[in-house]
C-alpha cells in the first residue's frame, strides 16, 4: 500500500458524553479528506441534533438551541457516508469516534463496525513522541501545529489531519502502516451507505 498516494478522511466528532450505549450522541461532525500528497482536498462539517440535550457546554461549547435546528445524523448519514466512502477514516483516539459513527449507522440499520480506522494516538505512541500524554492539544503544541480552538469538530479534524502528515515522516510508523497493508488492502472502504441527505448541513458559526 502506497501510503502517500491514497486519500484519508479525517474525522473528528463532538459528544453529549462518552458512551452511545447510554444515550449519548454525536452533536457535530466533520470530515477532513486529506492527500499526502496534495494537502486537503475537501470539509464537511455540521451541527447534529441529538434529541436531547447538549451535555457539557463547557467542553464543546454548545449549547441546546445551537442545536435545535440542526439536522439529525439520519438527515445526514448518506452525505456523511459519501464522504468516508473509498477512504481510510482517521481520527486521534479512534476507538472513541468509531464507536459513535458506527452506532449511529447502526441505529439506522447499516453495519459498518468492520471497517478500520487509522488512530494518530496510537501512531504517536508507536512513533515514541517524548509527549506526555499523547492529546491532540499537546501533541499539537509540541510538533508546532497550528490548533486553535480545541473542541470544534473542524478545528480538530484539521489539526489531526496535520498531525497525521507529520507522524508517517517516522519511520516506525511507515512500518506501522506497511504491516497494516493487507488488512487494509481487504478492508472494504466502499461499504459505507451512501444516498441523498434529507436535510442540507449546519456547520457551526
Amino acid at each position: 500500500m502506497d501510503i502517500y498516494a491514497r486519500e484519508y478522511a479525517v474525522v473528528d466528532i463532538e459528544t453529549t458524553g462518552l458512551d452511545p450505549e447510554r444515550g449519548d450522541r454525536i452533536i457535530e461532525v466533520a470530515i477532513v479528506i486529506y492527500s499526502p500528497l496534495k494537502g486537503e482536498i475537501d470539509v464537511f462539517t455540521s451541527l447534529l441534533n441529538p434529541s436531547r440535550d447538549c451535555g457539557p457546554t463547557s467542553i464543546h461549547g454548545l449549547t441546546d438551541s445551537d442545536l435545535e435546528s440542526a439536522p439529525a445524523f439520519a438527515n445526514l448519514a448518506g452525505n456523511i457516508g459519501e464522504y468516508l466512502y473509498g477512504r481510510i477514516p482517521v481520527a486521534h483516539n479512534a476507538r472513541f469516534d468509531k464507536r459513535f459513527i458506527d452506532f449511529e449507522y447502526e441505529l439506522l440499520g447499516y453495519d459498518t463496525r468492520r471497517i478500520p480506522w487509522l488512530c494518530t494516538l496510537k501512531m504517536a505512541s508507536i512513533a515514541e513522541i517524548d509527549c506526555k500524554p499523547l492529546s491532540l492539544p499537546l501533541l499539537c503544541d509540541y510538533l508546532g501545529i497550528l490548533h486553535p480552538r480545541t473542541h470544534t469538530a473542524l478545528n480538530d479534524a484539521r489539526a489531526t489531519a496535520q498531525l497525521f502528515a507529520r507522524l508517517i515522516k517516522y519511520e516506525q510508523c511507515v512500518k506501522y502502516l506497511e504491516g497494516l497493508a493487507k488488512i487494509l488492502k481487504k478492508s472494504s472502504f466502499s461499504s459505507w451507505p451512501r444516498f441523498p441527505a434529507t436535510k442540507q448541513p449546519s456547520p457551526r458559526v
